[in-house]
This record gives structure tokens, C-alpha cells and sequence, in this order.
């Protein structure tokens, strides 16, 4: 059913009779488009009170519900949709609310819901179990989404409005947040921070170092109460002349650099690709620096690491380096972890990588198997 730009959330009049012989149409037909600027004309101006009962008049044989552009905020929606049980589509784009409304919840077959052009959503939380596909812009406005934990993966079809960096958060999956005293932003996925800034050089304190994208070493031993805890990567990339780039260039560009951490010793590879890379800059070089996350066996003393950075068609890496993060075992216990809400994602290193694992046992940590990004005028 399409009632897209009925005005349903405006208080214009109270005569807002619904026409019940044009719902009792949509019974014989589960996908009916009702065009209200002809002559469905009573539904334009309904009071938001009239909302529910217009909820409860929809037939409860509709798969597919358009609500596009009728002013309608999140107050405006009954708490109650349970009445259309075999809804699967749901299209709110271009209203004003704030957050999802709480009657999407109780929609269990939904399986599509679109919340583009919506200028004041700031928080998308906890969507039907169902869902297999969100799509919504990236406003400025746009602060939270939030999964069930249980959920399965879905498909986020994202539309950016700007190549800025800005802070937002998809709980569990990825977070951009801003650090105190610089312009730069910080991005958190799968238990591994990055950020870049412009520079020549790396940081003094990266002693472990060798030119190019590659680096390997083997974890030294340490005292029992020094435990292995992370690793530190930073590499230094410029861009390439024009000469130097590869004939076939259209066949190998990438848009983001990817790291590829491996543990020879016991046959385990990380290949870390990040969800989207807006940090282009106009220096000629910049760093690119990255703190991974580790659980209680990814290494241990005496394995074998090398870290590969695979860079995209128009960048080179100059250098990189690597140094080591112990934790002291003997720190008081009820001292409060700052990482602690990060190491509670599920999908990170060290803990569930399952969905993310291939048949020959490496870890492709791309977030953008479940997020497609699109252009939205």
C-alpha cells in the first residue's frame, strides 16, 4: 500500500473520516498503490491521534506498507503494529522522526525497512529479528544503531552525504569517534582501532621498523606477569607518480588499504579490510596507524608474525613498524578496563570471527559484505 505524501502527521482537520471502502479494496490485493492527490483526498491532513485507528483499519493481508513523505514524527505511530502480521516492507523516508518508531518492533516478518531523507533520525535501535535489509543516509543527526546480539547478519545500504569523517556508532560492528585535542577521528571494528593524519614520518617510539608494506618478527619471551594483550601497526604511505601506476589499473583499485596479519606458527591470518576509508588527504604522505586487540592464544612467545599492508592502486608504503602492548597481571582488579565496552563486541579477535571465516581458515575482517554504499542526491 503506497500512501506516500498523504500528510498523514499534519493538524490541518479535524474532518479526517478515513474512506473505508478504498481500504477494503487493499483485502483483495496485498500491494495496492492509493493515489491521494486524485481521489483519495480524505486522508490528507489526518491528526497524528488518527493514526492509530488508521493503523488498525489496514488490512491485515498487507505485505508492503509506504508511508513516504507524510510529515509523520515518531510520536505520531502507534506502539502497536502487530495487527499486520505479514507485513515484510516497511518505507518511512523523508518524515521527522527521531528514532525508529516503537510499533516497527512488533512487526516479526518485516524484512525491509527504509528510512532515507529522514533529517532528524539520531538512533535506530533494536529492529526486528527479521530484518534482512536497513537502509537509511548518513545525516548528521544520525548518532546510534544498535543490533540484538543474536541477530543475524543483514545487508545496511548506506548513503552517504559527505566524504567528512564524523562520529556514529553501529554498535558491535563499527564506531567513529573523536579524540580529545585533535582533528582526527578514531575507527573502532572487529577489536582493532585506526586513525591517519598527516605526516612524514612515523612515530619516534616504533623501534621495530623495515621499508616497504611488509614486517615480520618473533614475539620475544616475558615475565609472567607481562601478558601479550595487542600489537601496535603504523605504516607511512605516500601517493603514487603517475608513471609508477599499474597498467591495468581499473582491474586492481582498491579503495582502502588492507592489512594482513599472519601467525606462521599457528597457521592463522587476519586479512583486515576497513569499512570505508574517508580519510583522504591533500599532504603527500600520511600515517596510518592502528591498534589490534588480542585474546589469550592469537600469539604467544616464540610465534612467527609477519603484517602485510596491501595498498590501493594510487598509494605506496614507505614503511612500516610494529611494537608490542603488555598488560601487568598484577594491576588491581577493580580498576576500570577503558576498553572494556570494545571487548565486549562479540565479533572481534578473541572472540566469535565464525561468520567472517573461509573453508581454508582465514579471518576476512571486511565489514562491507553486510553494508553496501550507495550515492543519494
Amino acid at each position: 500500500m503506497l500512501l506516500d505524501g498523504c500528510n498523514l502527521g499534519e493538524s490541518q482537520t479535524e474532518d479526517t473520516n478515513l474512506d473505508m471502502d478504498s481500504l477494503d479494496m487493499c483485502n483483495a490485493n496485498k500491494n495496492i498503490s492509493i493515489s491521494t492527490r486524485t481521489s483519495f483526498s480524505t486522508f490528507v491532513g489526518a491528526i497524528p491521534s488518527r493514526l492509530k485507528f488508521f493503523s488498525s483499519s489496514l488490512p491485515r493481508s498487507l505485505v508492503r506498507l509506504s508511508l513516504v513523505n507524510n510529515n509523520l514524527s515518531t510520536e505520531s505511530f502507534p506502539m502497536d503494529f502487530s495487527s499486520l502480521s505479514l507485513l515484510k516492507e516497511l518505507y518511512l523516508d523523508g518524515n521527522p522522526i527521531h528514532s525508529m518508531p516503537n510499533c516497527v518492533r512488533t512487526l516479526h516478518r518485516v524484512e525491509i525497512l527504509s528510512m532515507l531523507n529522514c533529517n532528524k533520525l539520531k538512533l535506530v535501535e533494536h529492529p526486528p529479528h527479521t530484518l534482512k535489509i536497513l537502509l537509511y543516509s548518513d545525516r548528521e543527526s544520525l548518532e546510534k544503531v544498535v543490533f540484538d546480539p543474536k541477530m543475524s547478519p543483514l545487508m545496511l545500504f548506506y548513503f552517504p552525504r559527505s566524504y567528512t569523517p564524523r562520529s556514529y556508532e553501529i554498535e558491535g560492528m563499527v564506531k567513529i569517534q573523536t579524540m580529545v585535542g585533535v582533528e582526527e577521528k578514531m575507527l573502532y571494528e572487529f577489536g582493532i582501532f585506526s586513525t591517519t593524519y598527516d605526516a612524514e614520518e612515523m612515530p619516534s617510539w616504533f623501534i621495530h621498523r623495515s621499508a616497504g608494506p611488509s614486517i615480520s618478527f618473533t614475539i620475544p619471551s616475558s615475565s609472567p606477569n607481562n601478558l601479550l594483550k595487542g600489537i601496535n601497526f603504523c605504516f607511512l604511505q605516500t601517493m603514487r607518480v603517475l608513471y609508477e601506476l599499474p597498467v591495468s589499473l581499473h582491474d586492481h583499485f582498491r579503495i582502502t588499504p588492507m592489512i594482513t596479519v599472519s601467525n606462521i606458527t599457528k597457521n592463522r591470518m587476519w586479512i583486515y579490510e576497513p569499512l570505508w576509508d574517508r580519510y583522504f588527504v591533500d599532504k603527500k604522505c600520511r600515517v596510518v596507524l592502528s591498534h589490534w586487540m588480542l585474546g589469550m592464544n592469537e600469539m604467544e612467545p616464540g610465534d612467527h608474525i609477519t603484517v602485510t599492508v596491501t595498498e590501493p592502486s594510487y598509494e605506496l608504503t614507505k614503511e612500516c613498524g610494529v611494537s608490542l602492548v603488555y598488560e601487568d597481571d598484577g594491576e588491581k582488579k577493580d580498576e576500570e578496563d577503558v576498553l572494556g565496552y570494545y571487548k565486549s563486541w562479540n565479533h572481534i579477535i578473541g572472540g566469535d570471527l565464525s561468520p567472517f571465516q573461509t573453508t581454508t581458515g582465514q579471518f576476512i575482517l571486511r565489514n562491507q559484505q553486510f553494508v553496501t554504499c550507495g550515492l543519494y542526491g
